[in-house]
């Protein structure tokens, strides 16, 4: 982890069928990641490279998300950023998706690994256009966070 900012190059259809990424335009300064979740082909990354991969994927966002907060820390006179906003748009996420044991079990490794190993980085997250069929995924992810982390989350339907 301590060199992955360097040394990590992201699989091609990580780069190519996953967007998203961090902004620097929140009016108190932190960081918001754009996500666009129900676009994100997760078992077809999946298909096409190791879980591993896309585990340290997630690693070298959440990496970079420390180096983005301390720029905006020194841009903002040192007044130091601790976390992040997220909006997923969840638009697009179906049951195909769901269906899929590799992606339910690289969604749990992945909270898990975000909880054990980030703690506290999230600020607020808004999930939006959450399909019919996100309490079925929810019900998965809600047990592996704190309650803490759940009150931070905000779920939006269409």
């Amino acid at each position: 982890v301590d060199s992955i900012l360097d040394d990590y190059r992201a699989p091609e259809v990580f780069t190519k069928y996953c967007p998203g990424g961090f902004v620097e335009c929140s009016p108190d300064g932190r960081p918001l990641l754009i996500a666009p979740v129900g676009h994100a082909d997760l078992k077809g990354m999946l298909e096409a490279a190791p879980r591993a991969d896309l585990l340290r994927h997630c690693i070298f966002l959440l990496e970079s998300l420390e180096e983005v907060k301390r720029k905006l820390t020194l841009k903002h006179g040192g007044r130091r950023i601790q976390t992040m906003y997220v909006v997923a748009d969840m638009e697009g996420f179906s049951f195909w998706q769901l269906s899929s044991i590799e992606v339910v079990s690289a969604i749990t490794e992945t909270v898990r690994m975000y909880e054990d190993n980030y703690p506290e980085v999230l600020e607020e997250a808004f999930l939006v256009n959450a399909p019919s069929l996100f309490p079925m995924l929810w019900s998965i992810v809600k047990p592996l966070l704190t309650e803490r982390t759940t009150s931070k989350i905000h779920i939006f339907g269409k």
